[in-house]
């Protein structure tokens, strides 16, 4: 989910019904391993390097972003539907009952392959929560994941909220991890 505008689509989120219990959902966050498609040393690295981070000025004004890949580049790694790409996955299970979320599994992160299925602006995604239009794509999606698309907005919706509280109520860090180099 993102938004209308969106230049690079490099975070994805997954969630799924448990095979193995049906009141388990099983919840992803992947973002791109951009470092799996750009060699070291090569010309996109340097200029990567060079640049640091993407900036995205658009709260000031009309200016134009800054990417940290050039755009030819940058367009193949976003995660389109239908496209496979190597992602960094975080992936934990979770029990919803009514408006309760309980998060029943350590979060466990790997380096795995997602494709993509549904592309959805915030607005689309609002939509289907609040009617029921469902766009293109949302069979494939349901086959896939055992879950309704309507189910699982509203399920992603009820985990952020309670993820957030948790952080701001409690100083939760439990997905906070140490990421530097250890060689540094």
């Amino acid at each position: 989910v993102d938004p209308e505008n969106a230049r690079l689509l490099d975070d994805a989120i997954s969630i799924k019904q448990s095979r193995d219990d049906s009141s388990i959902l099983e919840l992803g966050i992947h973002i791109i391993n951009v470092a799996k498609y750009v060699p070291k040393g090569s010309e996109f690295d340097n200029f990567a390097r060079e640049r640091g981070i993407s900036v995205y000025p658009g709260c000031i004004g009309t200016l134009a972003p800054i990417d940290m890949l050039p755009g030819s580049f940058r367009e193949n790694l976003s995660l389109l539907p239908s496209r496979k790409h190597c992602v960094f996955s975080l992936v934990l299970k979770v029990k919803i009952q009514e408006q309760n979320v309980t998060i029943v599994s350590d979060p466990e992160i790997s380096e795995t392959v997602v494709e993509s299925v549904l592309q959805l602006t915030y607005e689309k995604a609002q939509e289907v929560i609040d009617t029921d239009i469902v766009p293109d794509g949302a069979a494939l999606f349901e086959e896939k994941n055992l879950i309704s698309l309507k189910q699982a907005l509203k399920s992603l919706y009820l985990i952020s909220c309670h993820l957030r509280k948790n952080r701001l109520d409690n100083n939760d860090s439990r997905f906070v991890y140490d990421v530097s180099d250890p060689g540094e």
